[in-house]
């Protein structure tokens, strides 16, 4: 499950770079990065949840963790310091 995110940006840049060329598709690298990191982030989270906590507790953390990046990526972006 943790590959699935890069190799399918990667497969995106594959996609995107004939048709808008390299400076668009190196912008749209660049602003996957720190969503790439929270959902790191979760799946470190989940995988430390699931033995102890069982599977429901940990895809719900797993949820929050996602929940609470997104929003402070928002709040940073509001903020002028993101994107």
């Amino acid at each position: 499950m943790a590959a699935v995110f890069p190799v399918s940006l990667i497969s995106l840049i594959a996609i995107l770079r004939p048709r808008l060329g390299g400076p668009a598709t190196a912008q749209v690298a660049t602003n996957a990065l720190p969503p790439m990191l929270g959902f790191g982030i979760m799946l470190l989270v989940m995988y430390a949840a699931v033995r102890p906590s069982g599977v429901a507790t940990a895809l719900g953390l797993a949820l929050a963790v996602c929940v609470i990046w997104s929003c402070v990526l928002l709040v940073l972006k509001a903020r002028g310091r993101y994107g």
